[in-house]
């Protein structure tokens, strides 16, 4: 199992439904979520939109918080 495998199977995410975004993802650790989407999107030239101190974003629809 690699560490991937190994942090996706653990329960440090859970939906929550905004009115003002469609899918947001509320985690435990934000600096670590922050790293990890920020690697994603970076492969799929998605640029971050922006962020504050519990959250950040990459597009309207995305929103991750703490």
């Amino acid at each position: 199992m690699t560490a991937l495998h190994a942090w996706a199977r653990e329960p440090t995410l859970r939906y929550a439904a905004a009115r003002d975004s469609p899918e947001k993802l509320v985690v435990r650790e934000l600096p670590a979520s922050e790293a990890f989407y920020t690697a994603i999107f970076q492969v799929l030239q998605v640029h971050q939109g922006g962020e504050g101190d519990d959250y950040f974003w990459f597009a309207p629809s995305v929103t991750i918080s703490f």
